[in-house]
C-alpha cells in the first residue's frame, strides 16, 4: 500500500477536518445559545454589560456576564444571517479548532485523520455553539503561540496580553 505524502497528505487531513466539522451542521440544539443571543441583543440595544438576568424568573440579584464578546458576536451573526449564519460560524470555528489539532498532531496523514476523528468524537457534546467553543479555540491559539513564538520570533509573545483580554471576555 502506497503511503500518502506531500500535497495528497495535506488534502487528506484538510478533507477530514472539513468532513468532521460539517457533522455539526444544523446542530443548534443547545438551549443556552438562544439565551446568549438574547443577552447580546440586549447589550447591543442598551449598551452596558448586563448586571442582572432579565430573561430568567429564577435569577434574583446580580449576575456576572463574562461572555460579553461572544454573546454580542452571536447576536450580530443571528441578526445578519439567522440560523444559516450561526451554523456556518459553528462549522468554521470547529474546523479551525480541528485544523489546529491536525497541524499539531504527530505522524503520518492517516494518523492525523484518526486524531481529528477521535477529538471530534470525544468532544462532540462540548462542541455546541456557545462561548466555550471560542474559549477552546483561543486556548489552542495560546498553545500554538507559546510553542512557536520563542523559536521563531519572541516578539509574538507580546500578543499574549491581547489574547488574554479577548479570552476573558469571550
Amino acid at each position: 500500500m502506497k503511503a500518502v505524502s506531500g500535497r495528497g497528505a495535506r488534502a487528506l487531513v484538510a478533507l477530514s477536518v472539513l468532513v468532521a466539522a460539517s457533522t455539526l451542521l444544523l446542530r443548534l440544539a443547545d438551549p443556552d445559545l438562544f439565551g446568549h443571543i438574547a443577552a447580546g441583543r440586549w447589550m447591543v440595544a442598551h449598551r452596558p454589560i448586563l448586571r442582572e438576568d432579565p430573561f430568567s424568573y429564577a435569577s434574583a440579584g446580580p449576575v456576572r456576564y463574562t461572555a460579553v464578546l461572544s454573546e454580542v458576536f452571536f447576536h450580530l451573526v443571528d441578526r445578519v444571517s439567522g440560523a444559516v449564519g450561526l451554523n456556518l460560524v459553528h462549522v468554521l470555528l470547529t474546523a479551525t479548532l480541528l485544523g489546529l489539532v491536525a497541524t499539531r498532531a504527530p505522524g503520518s496523514a492517516p494518523s492525523r485523520v484518526l486524531v481529528v476523528g477521535l477529538v471530534l468524537v470525544s468532544s462532540f457534546a462540548a462542541l455546541t455553539l456557545k462561548p466555550q467553543v471560542l474559549s477552546s479555540l483561543l486556548f489552542a491559539g495560546l498553545l500554538l503561540l507559546l510553542d512557536r513564538a520563542p523559536s521563531r520570533d519572541p516578539r509574538r509573545l507580546l500578543l499574549l496580553p491581547l489574547l488574554f483580554v479577548v479570552w476573558a471576555n469571550v
